[in-house]
């Protein structure tokens, strides 16, 4: 969802002016290619929290080995060649790596852990937002939405409403148990919240 609206997010943070409709797409594109942090970096801490758990030191030091080296190298080669895209492409693939690369010893570790059930659940994950996000980027990388604060601030909220609610059916339809228990977090904390 982050790179379905990215053009459009980037417009609403940076059109005033100052930018080039080619600092605004080449903003897009990189925030677009940044989008899979949102999940390594979410993902990398209860990794990192396992392992630390389980006394497995020397496995966080060889991540963080892989990620400087890994980072580095990435950064001039992808730098090198597709400029300053490059670089955030090559953050994105050594994150990757390096989450793969823990979770793999975390399952190694732990024998109640399935790797194939947490490859099935990120499948389903990824089945169940892809054709929604796919829906919402359409009409905004192809610049279809309209200029101006109002209407692309209102295109950003509905795009984010319509990405939940299509996450939630699809998740739902995919047995995906997690959709549902956000949303009754949701209910009950709106439920409290609410004056009595």
């Amino acid at each position: 969802l982050t790179a379905a609206v990215a053009p459009l997010a980037t417009a609403i943070l940076y059109d005033r002016g100052s930018f080039s409709g080619a600092d605004l797409s080449l903003t897009a594109m990189i925030v677009a290619v940044s989008a899979p942090l949102v999940v390594t970096w979410t993902v990398q801490p209860a990794l990192t929290s396992a392992l630390n758990a389980r006394r497995r030191g020397t496995v966080l030091l060889a991540a963080g080995l892989m990620s400087t080296v890994g980072n580095i190298t990435l950064d001039i080669v992808f730098g090198y060649y597709l400029g300053v895209v490059g670089i955030p492409l090559a953050t994105v693939c050594i994150s990757i790596v390096v989450v793969a690369f823990m979770g793999n010893r975390v399952i190694r570790f732990e024998s109640s852990l399935s790797a194939r059930a947490v490859f099935r659940t990120f499948l389903k994950s990824l089945l169940a937002i892809l054709p929604i996000a796919a829906i919402i980027a359409f009409p905004i990388w192809t610049g279809q939405i309209g200029d101006g604060l109002p209407v692309r601030i209102t295109a950003l909220v509905s795009a984010g409403v319509l990405g939940l609610a299509g996450y939630y059916v699809l998740a739902r339809a995919l047995g995906l148990e997690e959709a549902g228990a956000i949303l009754g977090f949701m209910a009950r904390t709106l439920r409290r919240l609410r004056p009595r």
